[in-house]
């Protein structure tokens, strides 16, 4: 097992990639191409905030990220959504009006219970508790085929999560059956730091350690032709923590969410896309800096896709998190040098 640790995802991310191309545990023929991998390797993120990994090139979307994380939290497994953000997302996960392994569909809906609330619910009343696992994997609809085939192509990386707190932290362990360090763990972290950080915000806990254990942490030597591990500056940054209750953040999520099927449509309007973005959406709760960092980079992006450039400017620019704004600005401009 190989450990690594740093403040921020990015930091730890880079420790991660120069090992597993330098020293992998393994080089053998995986189901894409030949592979390196790190069997297993964690990933211990101190501040789960600092989500963002900035050194990936070529970037990354956050935006896309952002958007899987509010399909997840809302308990969806419809594509059109996050196939709009991510067109290639098919030709990885398969063709179809929903996803085989969609991550918040098994937590709030495949198992006859919402994990996600039952979650929140048992740390509320009994924090001590070593009991709370949410459940991914299932076996009966996700095992290979008697003779070791895929029974389908969206078969979760993410099997369950483990939440544990201890002296007013909530910490989060991540557990991973397979994980692409390129293609797939920078999103991954994305969607679970934030399930974190929200869950920590509905207890009214501070949020504590991120563990990321992945059971085969591996890149493909074909990727290392297109991507590589460029150190960026990371800014430091402090904001609020998140502190809506359970009640009113499902509400503003299952809007958001029904505002982006609209959006994911792809014939809106410049000031339709204005008024969903940049709006106040907090306002029975105050102003929370979290969600309109989350919304302005959303907008940015797909204001994008529909050639409304000034406008995803706008957005992107109006972003308070340095490193959020930077990801998002380093994506935006990867896709202007390359039309």
């Amino acid at each position: 097992m190989r450990c690594f640790e740093e403040i921020t995802a990015d930091l730890v991310w880079q420790k991660a990639v120069k090992e597993l191309i330098d020293s992998p545990d393994y080089n053998h023929n995986g189901r894409n191409s030949k592979t390196r991998e790190i069997l297993p390797g964690v990933l211990r993120i101190s501040d789960p905030r600092q989500r963002w990994i900035l050194s990936r090139t070529p970037p990354y979307n956050p935006a896309f990220g952002l958007v899987e994380f509010i399909w997840i939290i809302t308990g969806n497994h419809s594509s059109h959504v996050l196939n709009f953000w991510n067109p290639s997302l098919p030709s990885f996960a398969g063709q179809g009006d929903t996803y085989h392994g969609a991550y918040g569909f098994r937590l709030r809906h495949e198992f006859g219970i919402d994990q996600i609330k039952r979650a929140y619910q048992a740390l509320l009343t009994t924090p001590e508790s070593r009991q709370v696992v949410l459940q991914i994997w299932k076996p009966e609809i996700d095992f290979p085929d008697i003779n070791g085939q895929p029974v389908s192509k969206d078969i979760p990386c993410n099997i369950m999560s483990l939440l544990k707190l201890r002296e007013g932290c909530l910490h989060w362990s991540q557990i991973m059956r397979s994980n692409d360090i390129l293609r797939g763990l920078p999103y991954n972290i994305i969607q679970f730091t934030m399930l974190h950080e929200i869950m920590a915000g509905w207890l009214g806990v501070n949020l504590g350690v991120y563990f990321h254990l992945s059971d085969s942490l591996h890149v493909y030597e074909k990727d290392l032709l297109e991507f590589s591990c460029a150190p960026q500056k990371f800014e430091k940054f402090d904001r609020e923590p998140f502190f809506m209750t359970y009640d009113e953040s499902k509400m503003m999520f299952e809007m958001i969410y029904e505002d982006l099927e609209k959006v994911s449509n792809g014939n809106m309007k410049e000031d339709q896309l204005n008024e969903i973005f940049l709006r106040d959406r907090c306002s029975s709760t105050g102003k929370c800096i979290l969600i309109q960092d989350m919304m302005a980079v959303i907008g940015s992006d797909a204001a994008r896709r529909q050639n409304y450039k000034e406008l995803a400017c706008q957005l992107v620019g109006s972003c308070s998190d340095p490193n959020l704004r930077q990801a998002s600005l380093a994506w935006f401009k990867y896709h202007e040098e390359r039309k």
